[in-house]
């Protein structure tokens, strides 16, 4: 595996769970669709999302972005196309042919960010993806640690040698522990930031 660096954006922003979304979390361990489009209609905090994969890409990273939604994920895609930066998009429903061209795009660098919802957290493989960029919140361990996955082959299997995990924390309020998946790994991170 890489040296995995790791680095977090708190946007300070409060969402209080519903009684019908405590019972679907407790039920699925995962939050529902519903507030993940909530969350994804912050304007702040979309502001803040593209503003830190503009000055992450500078150094011609490789970056898997996960949005909150496919409506999130399109439009971080077209506001990253507006400041001329090489970005993509796909979701479950991109045609198999506009699937592979992106992806064999990203693999070559001629794509440098690709965002995606529900797709490439696993049977995906991009060696070279030095950045993954996680903006959808999760309680899921083994969604989360698919999605890290993404970006942790080492040089020994024609990966790079390191990778840097970015994730959009905000306020979810109505359960306990919700720093829990993203504490569950911490001793995997590099403590020095690249």
């Amino acid at each position: 595996l890489c040296r995995t660096y790791y680095e977090s954006i708190k946007t300070n922003l409060d969402f209080e769970l519903t009684p019908h979304e405590i019972r679907h979390l407790k039920k699925y361990f995962d939050f529902p669709d519903g507030l993940l489009k909530k969350v994804s209609k912050s304007s702040l905090r979309n502001a803040e999302i593209v503003k830190k994969l503009i000055e992450e890409i500078k150094d011609n990273r490789q970056c898997l972005f996960f949005g909150c939604s496919v409506e999130h994920s399109k439009f971080i895609t077209s506001l990253l196309l507006y400041n001329n930066i090489k970005a993509a998009h796909i979701d479950g429903d991109t045609d198999k042919n506009s699937r592979r061209y992106h992806i064999e795009n990203f693999k070559n660098g001629d794509i440098q960010v690709l965002c995606n919802f529900g797709v490439l957290s696993t049977g995906f493989d991009a060696p070279k993806t030095d950045l993954v960029f996680i903006s959808r919140p999760t309680q899921s361990l083994v969604l989360y640690s698919q999605m890290i996955g993404r970006g942790l082959r080492g040089k020994a299997i024609g990966g790079t040698d390191k990778c840097k995990i970015i994730d959009v924390l905000d306020n979810i309020k109505g359960y306990k522990n919700p720093q829990h998946v993203y504490d569950y790994f911490s001793e995997y991170w590099d403590s020095v930031k690249d």
